[in-house]
């Protein structure tokens, strides 16, 4: 082979290196292009999460806070049985004389807490959350797909505070990247179960003929404020929580003691 033949093959050979390490540098950069949309996905998902957790249980604090004023307001109750309508709410009676005995009609803790379930099932409740959630229009805006599940609630009613736990299943997706969330908690500073074992002591004293001593509630470290109301020849307690708590919020518990 002469000389001009050898600088053309080399040239040819060249050229086809050239070409192949084009080739392969090319598809590595749709590679990593392409991983590099991922990751930005799974990112963008991924730093949603907690904004949509957060903007769901301030939902769910705003209504449940607003249950938890009205059940103490109406002594324990959502839905009384037997109640005065005073000020726009259904008080219900502590202490009522059946079959010419007195009994005390406070709920228990856990009625409570079937109580504020039943406010947060009701159709009005509903609209409110689906109001300040709104289907999640912002987020869907940005670009995300949200899923949504039933949302259930469990709560405890404590002394200090009411602990919910939201059961909302959740599926937020980006393009072919998807997370989700199940379950949150959230805890609404109010006393209410401080607030319902006074009145029970109180409603106990009052149905087996004892007057309570109410200013005994002001001794040591006090809970509570009361004030005691004539009411038809019955008494109207209302009762007070003081904060325990820098983030603790005061709550009524009223209820109405037959004579």
């Amino acid at each position: 082979m002469d000389k001009r033949g050898q600088v053309a093959l080399f040239i040819i050979l060249g050229v086809v290196i050239v070409l192949v390490l084009g080739f392969i540098f090319f598809q590595r950069g749709i590679i990593i292009k392409e991983k590099g949309a991922e990751e930005t996905d799974e990112h963008f998902v991924s730093s949603r999460l907690e904004p949509i957790k957060t903007l769901v249980q301030n939902c769910v604090g705003e209504s449940a806070l607003k249950g938890l004023i009205l059940i103490g307001k109406q002594g324990g109750y959502y839905d009384p049985v037997r109640y005065e309508s005073l000020s726009g709410f259904n008080v219900s009676y502590g202490c009522y004389k059946i079959n010419n005995e007195y009994v005390n009609l406070l709920p228990l803790v856990s009625k409570m807490n079937d109580e504020f379930k039943k406010y947060m099932a009701n159709s009005d409740t509903k609209k409110d959350l689906d109001k300040c959630i709104n289907n999640f229009n912002d987020f869907k805006k940005q670009g995300l797909n949200v899923k949504e599940g039933i949302l259930r609630l469990d709560s405890n009613i404590l002394e200090n505070k009411v602990t919910l736990t939201i059961n909302y299943p959740l599926e937020v997706s980006k393009s072919d990247y998807t997370a989700t969330l199940k379950s949150m908690l959230v805890e609404v500073p109010v006393g209410l179960g401080r607030a319902h074992r006074i009145a029970v002591d109180i409603a106990n004293k009052e149905c087996n003929n004892q007057e309570f001593d109410f200013d005994s509630l002001g001794l040591g470290d006090p809970t509570v404020t009361s004030s005691v109301q004539g009411y038809n020849g019955n008494k109207i307690i209302y009762l007070k929580t003081i904060p325990t708590t820098p983030k603790e919020i005061p709550i009524d518990f009223d209820f109405i003691i037959q004579q």
